[in-house]
């Protein structure tokens, strides 16, 4: 018999999607929230710190033999580092400087595999490794909804029947889901998969975004769908660009006029109330919060602790034990100040001008993904918060797709790959 060899590059996909998957958030809070584990809020989980730093050092010894390359990765992306150097540095002015310091390291952790995988792997393994990172969490996710409906379906008494999947809420399947969807639109229109895979996974995803009942995750959706045509549009000749992009900002404008007089008998049709569930009321507490720490913040993660942090005041104020403000630039505010706000939104500005240049050089629907994933991360910081969180796919992806446009070497890459 012929013995099977393994590349060392295999071994490394299947620790990336490993790691990708963990950081989807699957399983392992939803399980901890099942048999009723409870933590406290400054020491934090010490299962999912165990489980980080195993996947951490696995990426360190793996980055290693590239440093050459990561360290011209990172200089190339000078905002984003220097928004990651302020979360340590924020470890001088927070009230609980080793909760900072102990987050600011995964923040690290999580930032360097972006980094890794944009200077080790070729832009289709990226796209396809994030992909495939979907397909894990939809195929779990309709498992565990069917065979265990207890842990895979929400049945409390405000979301009862709304699948959840292999995670601890519906809108963090839901919004999963909805990335995955338009994802896979991408990657067939690109041609990177076949269209009868592209044609299943498709159906999965759309089916479990609307089992998941996340309204917010469909707008999402729906709006990424509408931006999909907006590829043309980037192709055409700069005089025409910039007038169907003014008639573009203009239309939006008047959709955005019509849903604010229209506001009350929207959100009673998709079911919320004119305070988005209570997330105006939110803001408006932590605005509060905000004001007393505007330049530099509360440190990072050093606000939502519960009773023991800062966070006390909205869940006093509120009656509400809010875990973070349900919008990534007030919670960004909170742990950075405005200096935070204002580099994150340097970085992200820069990063969608030089997507929107790679889209326009080239001919291929994939170089769209990254643009795709900046609209994407944007919209879902308006009802959550993703933004320089630590373990989170959305933040690995983000600073994968932010390296892939700004690192000259991957950009070439990027430039073979597409053809």
């Amino acid at each position: 018999m012929r013995k099977m060899k393994i590349s060392s590059k295999s071994i490394e996909k299947i620790v990336v999607l490993l790691t990708l998957f963990m950081s989807t958030t699957a399983i392992v809070p939803l399980l901890q929230d099942e048999f009723g584990a409870v933590f406290d809020p400054v020491k934090g989980n010490e299962i999912k710190q165990i489980i980080w730093i195993v996947f951490y050092f696995l990426t360190l010894i793996m980055l290693l033999p590239r440093i050459k390359t990561a360290l011209k990765a990172i200089k190339s992306d000078k905002l984003l580092w220097l928004l990651i150097g302020l979360t340590i540095i924020s470890i001088l002015w927070s009230d609980f400087p080793k909760v900072t310091f102990r987050r600011s390291v995964a923040l690290l952790g999580t930032t360097l595999v972006g980094i890794y995988l944009a200077i080790r792997f070729s832009y289709q393994e990226i796209i396809k490794l994030f992909f495939w990172t979907f397909c894990l969490s939809a195929v779990l996710s309709i498992a565990f909804a069917i065979i265990t409906p207890s842990l895979g379906v929400h049945y409390d008494i405000y979301h009862t029947g709304a699948w959840r999947g292999i995670f601890i809420h519906k809108n963090i399947f839901g919004r999963l889901m909805a990335l995955a969807t338009i994802y896979t639109i991408v990657l067939l229109i690109g041609k990177q998969i076949r269209a009868y895979i592209a044609f299943i996974y498709f159906s999965i995803f759309l089916t479990l975004l609307f089992l998941s009942t996340s309204k917010t995750a469909l707008i999402i959706f729906f709006i990424l769908l509408i931006f999909i045509p907006i590829y043309r549009t980037i192709h055409l000749h700069p005089f025409v660009v910039i007038p169907v992009t003014i008639l573009l900002i203009l239309t939006g404008g008047l959709v955005v006029t019509w849903l604010t007089n229209n506001l009350d008998s929207i959100l009673l049709f998709l079911g919320r109330d004119a305070t988005l569930t209570g997330r105006t009321k939110l803001w408006q507490a932590v605005w509060v919060m905000i004001e007393n720490k505007f330049w530099l913040g509360y440190g990072y993660t050093a606000f939502w602790l519960d009773l023991e942090g800062p966070s006390s005041y909205v869940w006093e104020t509120l009656k509400w034990s809010v875990p973070h403000a349900h919008n990534g630039f007030l919670d960004l505010w909170l742990d950075l100040g405005l200096l935070g706000v204002v580099l994150f939104f340097s970085s992200f500005v820069i990063n969608l001008v030089k997507s929107i240049l790679l889209v326009r050089r080239e001919s291929s629907f994939i170089s769209f993904l990254p643009l795709v994933f900046f609209v994407f991360f944007i919209m879902t910081n308006i009802t959550e918060s993703t933004i320089l969180v630590q373990n989170s796919i959305y933040w690995i992806m983000y600073v994968t797709f932010s390296t892939l446009v700004n690192f000259p070497q991957q950009e070439n890459e990027i430039v073979s790959t597409c053809k």
